[in-house]
């Protein structure tokens, strides 16, 4: 897509970075894919990372 020079590429580094801002680690898809050293689903149809949502939970719960 590409609206006034904008592609989803550049939406896509500004998000990251934001989220880097606010602490959160950013990893490329390769490096949690299935079958990977450090995967974080168990294939590509597993949209939702349950483990780090649950870790999120749990460091929200801890700030309370």
């Amino acid at each position: 897509m590409i609206e006034n020079g904008v592609t989803d590429f550049v939406v896509e580094q500004a998000m990251c970075a934001r989220l880097e801002s606010l602490g959160y680690t950013v990893k490329h898809g390769q490096e949690i894919a299935p079958g990977e050293l450090l995967a974080e689903r168990t294939d590509y149809g597993q949209v939702v990372l349950a483990n780090r949502g649950q870790q999120l939970l749990q460091k929200m719960q801890q700030v309370r």
